[in-house]
């Protein structure tokens, strides 16, 4: 192992872990926007719950492996340039992970009424899918202010290591980041949906957006796993090894 890998090893796997999860994400909102079509062409709609509770695992697990991979990137040696800015976007991500499980929670809760349930549950799990808009937007809130945060990290990581074509990188995804948050609030706040066609262009746009924002994240967090291990350039002083 290299003077620099034996400093960078922890910060540059985090970063692996939060591509790895990137493209789970990205997966999965091809195939959430393939379940919301299937649930607007199918005749027997309550029979897509069981996928929606796939879908949410799968979110579920590709979140958590955000929140470990952003902790882990905060795990930078002296001077840590990002370290702060890191533990700020991990502590939104485990904030979205809280609301994952809650989201998830509701899937079951409604998925496990039908008509032989109680009364009191099927009231109960009504409530709570009601909720579920509101809950959507304060998620999707703590998600781009995550990333927004996360991007920040690295871009000030890649300055540290005089990367300024990475730096370039994550402001721009940065951009993309705060559209993708405009157009979600622009289909939320300003567009109501009169057919299931405009609803499914809607839907389109969103993805994307989003999409391209995410590809953006993702050349940002692997161009830069790759710089914090390989050689510095001539004006970084190299890592010493901490015993």
């Amino acid at each position: 192992m290299t003077e620099r890998e034996s400093e960078w090893t922890n910060a540059a796997s985090g970063l692996r872990m939060i591509a790895g999860a990137m493209l789970m994400q990205l997966v999965l909102v091809g195939l959430t926007v393939l379940t919301i079509l299937l649930l607007a062409t199918s005749k027997k709609p309550e029979g897509m719950q069981g996928l929606a509770i796939v879908l949410a695992l799968v979110g579920l697990a590709a979140q958590i492996a955000m929140v470990v991979g952003v902790f882990r990137f905060s795990h930078q040696p002296p001077p840590a340039p990002s370290t702060g800015m890191a533990q700020s976007a991990g502590a939104f991500a485990l904030i979205g992970l809280a609301i994952s499980l809650y989201v998830l929670f509701v899937l079951m809760q409604v998925s496990s009424v039908n008509e032989h349930s109680e009364w009191d549950a099927v009231e109960s799990a009504m409530k709570a899918a009601e909720r579920l808009p509101k809950i959507e937007v304060l998620a999707a809130v703590v998600g781009f202010t995550g990333m927004i945060l996360l991007m920040v990290a690295a871009g000030t990581t890649a300055a540290y290591f005089r990367r300024e074509d990475l730096v370039k990188k994550s402001r721009v995804a940065i951009g993309m980041v705060v559209l993708a948050g405009a157009v979600f609030a622009f289909i939320k706040l300003g567009i109501t949906p009169t057919s299931v066609s405009s609803a499914i262009a809607a839907l389109v746009m969103a993805a994307v957006v989003q999409i391209a924002a995410f590809v953006n994240i993702l050349g940002t967090v692997r161009g830069l796993a790759e710089a914090l291990l390989g050689p510095p350039p001539p004006e970084l002083p190299r890592a010493r090894v901490v015993d």
